[in-house]
């Protein structure tokens, strides 16, 4: 019984062996993806995000500070098509409060995108954009500018991260929206 598996075996990695080799010709696959009647995939349009390399550091800024750059991140698109954005949400972290902010403004380079937000109570605060188009094949660095609070209380410790996009492409209803940015620790003083 062990010599029949034993020469199955054989008889199957001298037959992947010959298939491998006859994929490798031009003709050879073109033969099998006809015969199996294979189709290459679709590229489909995507969309994902990132930190971005001009991220702000961690640091100390004072209450009452104004347009403090708390993170940076990328929207890349794919070269399948152009992607409209609808909304971006972004979450607060770290040991602070959501009274430590005022004003929370979207920003691509230096024109602001919409119109200035605040945290809810869970420490969400939602950009509704009516619809940001980015060109396939771009990349796009948007920067979270925030106001903080006068009263906001010295040691407090907050981050940003964004939580959710809602984007979609111009034509197709296939595509993919992925990606994770977080950002560095600001202390308060």
């Amino acid at each position: 019984m062990k010599q029949k598996l034993l020469i199955a075996m054989v008889i199957v990695v001298v037959l992947l062996g010959a298939l491998s080799i006859f994929l490798g010709t031009e003709n050879g696959s073109k033969m099998v993806t006809t015969f199996l009647r294979i189709k290459p995939p679709i590229p489909q349009p995507s969309l994902t995000y990132s930190l971005a390399k001009n991220t702000p550091k961690a640091a100390t800024v004072f209450a009452g500070s104004v347009n403090v750059a708390f993170i940076s991140f990328n929207l890349t698109v794919n070269d399948e098509e152009d992607f409209n954005v609808k909304s971006i949400e972004i979450k607060r972290f770290g040991i602070g409060s959501v009274s430590d902010f005022g004003k929370i403004k979207l920003f691509d380079g230096a024109t602001q995108i919409g119109s200035a937000v605040s945290l809810n109570s869970g420490g969400i605060a939602k950009f509704e954009i009516l619809s940001y188009k980015i060109p396939a094949g771009t990349i796009k660095v948007f920067t979270i500018m925030v106001d903080i609070n006068s009263k906001a209380e010295s040691g407090h410790q907050n981050g940003f991260n964004v939580s959710a996009i809602s984007a979609y492409p111009e034509h197709s209803n296939k595509f993919t929206v992925s990606g994770n940015a977080v950002g560095n620790i600001i202390s308060i003083k």
